[in-house]
């Protein structure tokens, strides 16, 4: 795990969270599978962070100055 995680260049203990979440059932690996649970995981949809609808200007004013 060491070795896989210097040749990537990241920590060992993301490479072993990795495997622990996305190992099959027999222990192998496998990347299309991972990236499936993964997105299933994922929580989607985001809220919005404008929820409420208004005029660009309302929201920058910086821009109503400039049209």
């Amino acid at each position: 795990m060491r070795a896989i995680a210097k040749a990537l260049g990241w920590a060992p203990s993301t490479i072993s969270r990795e495997l622990t979440r996305n190992a099959a059932a027999g222990g192998s690996y496998r990347p299309y599978s991972a990236e499936k649970r993964c997105r299933a995981r994922a929580r989607r949809p985001k809220p919005r962070k404008l929820a409420l609808p208004r005029p660009t200007t309302e929201l920058f004013p910086a821009i109503g100055k400039a049209i």
